[in-house]
């Protein structure tokens, strides 16, 4: 029987099929897939969005310190809306944090120019996945297997801030604590959970709806027992220098890792509401949780005593 026979009764010819070339792949060797994005240097990488991702730019460098084998977390720092912070990991000043913390650091630029679905603040849709799996592709590439699940603190100003605080919603089983600063977008019902610390740092002078948003935030995971704060800086506006609230960030996380992460590094701990402190938001003084004199609810949760003298000396004015 011919070739042309055999397809025409349609019997499968397990070699040579009915045609006279071989289209599928040869057997036992197996298929990469598919690159999700691309590098721009050796630690940057940027993934390219599909069509339900909620960015239209993603783009996420590493900085590992030379003891790699030591490191307890990653913090990541995000800029405002569409504003980049590839540059925070080459900046000496958090450098010398991450080395004393053993941190390693991620700078992220994200951009939104209104053709993608949602925004990149939402973690939940898209974005977060996205660092996470460049994280990955950056440790792989640098032989860091090791370092591929390590936890996160997430920080980040306005819309990074924001991001920081939906992340921690997204993956709460990685994020050790977060802090954002001035970012309003927050609050909603199904929008407050309890599993990760976190701190709001608010501008005095920021729009009122902003402020409203985040305290109203903070109140509510408060009323479920959670362990948020948040902080007002007296005289800053939305555009207000950051230094004051990187520096406040910097001590919280530096208060919260020892209470968080488990000798084994596999695990976060759960932290005791009553174990922590309670700071009153109007007369900033800070109260031994069972001493706080006024409903526990309304007040921010505060790591310890030395943190909450952080917390105090932030909103005061000089």
């Amino acid at each position: 029987m011919t070739l042309k026979a055999l397809c025409s009764a349609g019997i499968i010819i397990a070699v040579l099929g009915c045609s006279d070339h071989q289209d599928a792949p040869s057997q036992g060797i197996p298929i990469e897939p598919e690159p999700i994005g691309v590098f721009l240097d050796d630690w940057t990488y940027s993934v390219r969005p599909t069509i339900e991702d909620n960015f239209e730019v993603a783009e996420f460098r590493l900085w590992i310190p030379e003891a790699a084998e030591n490191l307890k977390a990653l913090l990541v720092v995000l800029r405002g809306s569409n504003t980049s912070s590839l540059g925070i990991p080459n900046d000496s000043e958090w450098q010398d944090y991450a080395v004393s913390e053993r941190l390693g650091l991620v700078g992220i630029n994200f951009k939104h120019y209104g053709n993608a679905e949602g925004h990149y603040a939402d973690a939940t849709n898209g974005s977060g996945d996205a660092m996470l799996k460049a994280i990955d592709t950056i440790m792989q590439r640098h032989d860091l297997n090791a370092l591929r699940n390590l936890p996160l603190l997430m920080t980040g100003f306005s819309a990074g801030g924001v991001y920081s605080y939906y992340f921690a919603q997204y993956k709460p089983e990685r994020v050790i604590g977060f802090t954002n600063i001035r970012g309003g977008a927050v609050g909603g019902n199904n929008q407050i959970y309890v599993d990760v610390p976190g701190l709001m740092l608010i501008g005095n002078n920021d729009l009122e709806q902003r402020k409203e948003h985040m305290i109203e935030a903070v109140l509510k995971n408060r009323a479920l027992n959670g362990n948020w704060g948040y902080a007002i800086e007296p005289e800053a506006d939305h555009f207000w220098s950051l230094d004051n609230s990187f520096e406040l960030t910097r001590a919280y996380f530096s208060t919260l890792m020892p209470l968080r992460l488990q000798a084994d590094g596999k695990a976060l701990s759960k932290l005791k509401i009553e174990a922590g402190w309670l700071g009153d938001n109007d007369t900033k003084l800070i109260h031994a949780y069972f001493e706080y004199p006024k409903d526990k609810h309304t007040a921010s949760w505060i790591v310890n005593a030395d943190f909450g003298n952080s917390w105090r000396d932030y909103q005061l004015t000089d």
